[in-house]
C-alpha cells in the first residue's frame, strides 16, 4: 500500500467517524450539533475529492482498492441517510 492510499483510506474511515458523530443515541441526525448541514455538505464533499485521487493513483493492489470501495460506500450510505432527515 502506497503512502498516499493508506492517507486516503484512513481518512475515509475517519471520515465515517465524523460522519456518524452527527447522530443523536439512536442513530438520528442530531439536529442540535451546530451546523450539522454544512458539516454533512463539507464531508460530503470530502468523500468526492478523496475518491477521485484515490482512483487516479496507480499501483494499488485491489484488496485496498476493495476496502477503499466498502470504506466509501459506508460513508455515501451514512451522509445520505442523514440528509434525509434535515428538515
Amino acid at each position: 500500500m502506497t503512502n498516499t492510499s493508506q492517507f486516503l483510506l484512513n481518512s475515509l474511515v475517519e471520515l465515517n467517524v465524523r460522519v456518524l458523530g452527527l447522530c443523536d443515541s439512536h442513530g438520528m441526525l442530531d439536529v442540535d450539533v451546530r451546523g450539522y448541514s454544512e458539516k454533512l455538505y463539507g464531508f460530503w464533499r470530502n468523500m468526492c475529492s478523496w475518491t477521485e485521487h484515490f482512483q487516479s493513483l496507480e499501483g494499488v493492489a485491489e484488496d485496498i482498492r476493495d476496502l477503499f470501495l466498502d470504506q466509501k460506500i459506508e460513508v455515501e450510505e451514512n451522509i445520505e441517510n442523514l440528509w434525509g432527515q434535515v428538515p
